[in-house]
């Protein structure tokens, strides 16, 4: 939901912010909180609060032991914990595989994640694994993949989503996603991002992961966006990282924010988790005051409308506008339809125009329904109304 003093439609929803003020929040704060939510049914939240279950089990089992809700919050932890292992096991031998021809590739997102900044692997869920490969290696890891079991689920022009026999999921980057490379571009920002990463162990797998402050970098710049189903998870996951004992330095974050021109969705992050949780945020609230360049503060405003009929072309062109923010005006509204092609992976720009209109109708289509449909609608609408009425 849009949230006062900041943009976008992605922010928590009032149940949501109360869990998060409960999970975060100053413990000695937490039980009185809990009671004023009650009556709360667990079970009926919507998808995107799935995330707090863990975190939620982890309090209420210090504030209200005796809570009847606690075995089934348990039972979700555990459930995290086997799906999570077999996830991660399973990409770990795929790993292999990719190293095998020479492909090394960057675990971003959840696992890294879990890894650094969560009490265990039931503490998240991770309903999908996520790397990034150089570009130039996106075919030959797809290759490698299908080899070892995985189909190819979907596709655009820079992610490729996979499904193996199991039912797991797994999202292969092209490079940097394209809303958060910035002016280095897909190439140069996977370049820069692998010179930094360092390995770290997971279950027993060593797996090249993102330098901490990249990856907090990374987490605001996409999450900070809307997207379908809605999720706050990146939220939950920056408060992590904020609230840990070895955060990322305060003044390396703006730098790199700087860089890949992320100091807005970084700000708001900040100003939102300030309110919430117990973390110490001043110093980094200061640091990020600064005023985004018009472009970037445009692109962020795209990021986080609501798509509506244009099935995402907004954000689409949000990473358009921060990929040419250095460039000039008249040099950067050219690039903006090569961009669209590339994204959407259309052959041509013709063909890239012919697949954008494509996706609004389809989106219409879904939100209108035929015309025989609205016709019956419209007569059991009336003939509810003359029941009432005679009534």
């Amino acid at each position: 939901m849009k949230h006062q003093g900041l943009r976008g439609s992605f922010w928590p929803t009032a149940t949501q912010e109360a869990l998060l003020r409960i999970t975060l929040g100053p413990s000695d704060e937490a039980a009185e909180r809990w009671r004023e939510l009650q009556p709360i049914d667990i079970q009926a939240l919507d998808p995107g609060s799935f995330c707090l279950l863990p975190l939620l089990y982890e309090r209420l089992s210090e504030i209200a032991p005796a809570d009847i809700r606690l075995p089934l919050l348990r039972g979700i932890c555990r459930s995290n914990w086997l799906r999570n292992q077999l996830l991660i096991e399973r990409v770990a031998v795929l790993i292999s595989a990719l190293r095998e021809r020479e492909i090394e590739p960057v675990v971003i997102g959840g696992p890294a994640i879990i890894a650094r900044w969560y009490s265990g692997l039931g503490s998240r869920p991770l309903p999908q694994f996520e790397f990034a490969v150089d570009p130039s290696e996106g075919a030959a890891a797809a290759d490698t993949l299908v080899a070892d079991g995985w189909r190819t689920w979907s596709r655009d022009g820079v992610h490729r989503w996979f499904v193996d026999g199991d039912g797991r999921k797994l999202v292969l980057h092209e490079g940097v996603p394209p809303l958060v490379a910035g002016p280095l571009g897909r190439a140069g920002a996977m370049r820069e991002l692998r010179a930094r990463a360092g390995y770290h162990v997971v279950l027993g797998a060593p797996m090249l992961m993102l330098r901490p402050v990249d990856e907090l970098m990374i987490a605001c710049g996409l999450g900070a966006r809307t997207t379908v189903p809605p999720t706050i998870q990146w939220l939950v996951d920056a408060a992590k990282m904020f609230a840990a004992p070895d955060r990322p330095d305060c003044d390396e974050l703006l730098a790199r924010a700087r860089r890949f021109h992320l100091v807005e969705p970084v700000r708001d992050t900040l100003s939102y988790l300030a309110q919430l949780t117990s973390a110490e945020l001043a110093v980094y609230l200061t640091a990020t005051s600064e005023t985004a360049p018009r472009r970037e503060s445009l692109a962020y405003r795209l990021s986080g409308m609501r798509a509506g009929a244009f099935d995402g072309l907004p954000q689409v062109l949000a990473s358009g506008l921060r990929a040419t923010c250095e460039m000039p005006v008249r040099s950067a509204l050219p690039r903006l339809p090569r961009h669209v092609q590339e994204i959407w992976g259309a052959p041509s720009l013709h063909q890239a125009a012919v697949l954008g209109v494509r996706k609004i109708l389809r989106r219409v289509r879904r939100r209108w329904p035929p015309q025989d449909a609205r016709r019956q609608a419209v007569s059991a609408a009336a003939v509810g109304r003359n029941r009432s009425a005679s009534s």
